[in-house]
């Protein structure tokens, strides 16, 4: 069975709109960016957080301390950014 570029995307939650430039402008590629980390990435790296809580932290040093990441999508990450130049700005 032979699997086209099509398929292997739909499968990996990856809109097209995210590897290719056919037929995509600006908006249409932000905009599958912006689903693609909201609903698979997002998802993902929560579920491995919490498995590699439960299997390596918990046990070892207690509910106090845990793993998380932080959220890659561009409107978090420019609001991080704005905070860190408030910071700076204050010092």
């Amino acid at each position: 069975m032979k699997f086209t570029r099509d398929d292997i995307l739909v499968a990996l939650g990856v809109p097209k709109s995210v590897m290719t430039t056919d037929d995509t402008s600006y908006a249409n590629a932000e905009t599958g960016l912006r689903m693609f980390l909201s609903e698979t990435i997002i998802p993902e790296m929560r579920q491995l957080c919490e498995v590699l809580n439960a299997f390596l932290v918990v046990p070892d040093f207690g509910e106090q301390y845990f793993l998380d990441f932080v959220n890659p999508t561009p409107s978090y990450r420019e609001s991080l950014r704005l905070l860190a130049m408030m910071c700076v700005a204050l010092f």
